[in-house]
């Protein structure tokens, strides 16, 4: 779970879905949340 300017975040993906194509959208997403994350104070 990533703690971001948009709060909280927790998104489960289906890297199956859509035959394969999910697992690209999701290794984008997590590579935009790890950039935007902070350490939780």
């Amino acid at each position: 779970m990533h703690v971001t300017d948009f709060g909280r975040t927790l998104i489960i993906a289906n890297p199956a879905a859509q035959s394969g194509a999910a697992r690209e959208v999701a290794e984008r997403l997590q590579r935009f949340l790890d950039m935007t994350a902070r350490i939780p104070v």
